[in-house]
């Protein structure tokens, strides 16, 4: 075996170690980004199902603490929620407060309401094909 023989021998088994110290590194860095959006994912499902249920106490009872506990949730929200649910919550709570309740109309109130759960929805199962038709149904609100 020559010098050059020995070398390019060397050559090759450092190019194989470097190169699957970069594929590790690559790998580990894709692994770390997928845990961190199932992480994120599972937080906002937790969120999401506290601020529906949050909002079902606020419907039911017009206590200040239960409308506190819902707006601490929709608080949360605006930093863990997805962009299209934080817009869909903010234009529910717009049409909300636009007026004396007496004077809301109900089934433009479960629209946005049913427009928030699609949102939810796709952000969870990253598609729905559920309708807006069918969230109404659902509502809490009558």
């Amino acid at each position: 075996m020559g010098v050059s023989e020995a070398v390019w021998q060397i050559s090759i088994a450092f190019l194989t170690a470097l190169l699957t110290i970069a594929s590790g590194a690559v790998a580990y860095r894709y692994q770390k980004v997928a845990d961190r959006r199932a992480s994120l994912v599972d937080l906002r499902r937790e969120k999401y199902i506290e601020y529906l249920a949050t909002l079902q106490n606020a419907l039911a009872q017009s206590l200040p603490e239960t409308q506190n506990k819902h707006d601490e949730i929709g608080m949360t929200l605006t930093v863990v929620a997805s962009d299209a649910v934080v817009r869909e919550i903010g234009h529910y709570r717009a049409y909300m407060h636009s007026r004396p309740q007496a004077e809301l109309d109900n089934d433009m109130a479960k629209k946005k309401l049913a427009d928030v759960l699609l949102a939810m929805r796709r952000d969870c199962f990253e598609s729905s094909s559920v309708t807006i038709d069918e969230l109404k149904r659902l509502m809490p609100v009558r």
